[in-house]
């Protein structure tokens, strides 16, 4: 099997650091190779080396400035290096190069979407269809599209078309729980995150809808009963014969009800969670509460940084001497803060299930 072939099967596999190797060794003796380059810059995109990827797919687009795998490479790393702008040239280059190529408007529906050109990127995704009609991700794209554009039966429409086409991509269930959720479908929403969260647990976003749809559906009118509990603040004036402090000690007395009739009804709906997405969220409340905890000690640390760096500067010893003092302290926070929590904090906070 020639090197590309070979590298072509392990980038199959996800295998892209062997598939890295064996492209180097092959670049090795023949350097000028586009093939060789364009399947590099795609490994070492799939390993989040973006900076190298680029230098290599920049380096395919000069050997072959008509030819549009590069350009399409150079637009995914640019993309992934923030660089949205540079991102949406390359990719608008590979089109015009490649109007007939699926994979082309792929990354160019991509680029507008993450600019919110909702309009344009309908387009991109038409054309992916058009191209590719029995591609799952062709139907996901025109399904961001429909969300963006908050035409949220037609972009649940596109999404059951692509999980139909692609049962167990946990990308497309999370997105056909998104536009259930638009329509205050949360039951259905939250069965098909949890089903997401199952086929891929480090798939952040849908942890994150997980959460935000489990915590809409527990704290379940709510809304309503703040509602109802200002219509009763307005309705005081009528209680001020009675003096302000009976009123007062109404109001307590209302707001108390309030809290354990939502604490209540609270309880009663995380009971009756799936066992899974129960726990799930009370982890994921964990996270949350650990992370709103630690913002005061990190700004308490930072404030003693600076404090201890400005006496550095009032020590009476020469100008060089007070600089060593001063940056001391920051450098030793910028440092071993970070250390400190990767190395003994984070440990102790994973076994408790906290991290």
């Amino acid at each position: 099997m020639s090197t590309a072939g070979g590298a072509r099967a392990l980038i199959a596999a996800a295998r892209f650091e062997d598939a890295a190797r064996l492209l180097v060794q092959g670049l090795a003796t023949d350097g000028e190779s586009l093939e060789l380059l364009c399947l590099l810059a795609q490994c070492e995109i799939g390993l989040g080396r973006l900076a190298e990827a680029l230098e290599h797919a920049g380096r395919a687009a000069a050997l072959d400035a008509d030819g549009e795998w590069p350009h399409r490479l150079r637009a995914i790393a640019l993309e992934n290096l923030g660089r949205k702008r540079e991102a949406l040239e390359a990719s608008e280059l590979a089109v015009s190069l490649a109007p007939e190529l699926a994979l082309a408007h792929q990354v160019h529906c991509s680029q507008l979407l993450r600019l919110r050109r909702w309009k344009a990127a309908e387009e991109a995704a038409t054309a992916m269809l058009r191209l590719a009609p029995e591609e799952a991700e062709s139907h996901n794209a025109l399904g961001r599209v429909h969300l963006g554009l908050k035409r949220w039966k037609l972009a649940e429409a596109e999404f059951s078309e692509a999980l139909r086409l692609q049962p167990d991509e946990a990308v497309y269930v999370n997105n056909l729980a998104v536009a259930l959720n638009r329509q205050r479908r949360r039951a259905e929403a939250q069965q098909l995150l949890t089903r997401a969260a199952r086929l891929d647990p480090s798939l952040k976003l849908a942890r994150k809808n997980l959460f935000s749809v489990t915590q809409a559906r527990l704290l379940g009118g709510l809304g309503l009963s703040i509602f109802l509990s200002l219509q009763l603040l307005t309705r005081t004036s009528s209680l001020a014969r009675y003096g302000p402090i009976m009123v007062a000690l109404l109001i307590v007395m209302a707001g108390i009800v309030l809290v354990l009739v939502m604490g209540g009804v609270a309880v009663w709906r995380m009971s009756r969670l799936d066992p899974t997405v129960r726990s799930f969220y009370v982890s994921e409340v964990r996270r949350r509460w650990l992370r709103l905890a630690l913002r005061p000690v990190v700004l308490i640390g930072g404030v003693l940084v600076l404090l201890v760096a400005y006496l550095g500067l009032l020590v009476d010893r020469p100008p060089v001497y007070q600089l060593v003092l001063a940056a001391l302290p920051v450098v030793v926070w910028a440092l071993g803060a970070p250390w400190a929590w990767n190395r003994f904090a984070r440990p102790w906070l994973a076994t408790r299930g906290w991290d």
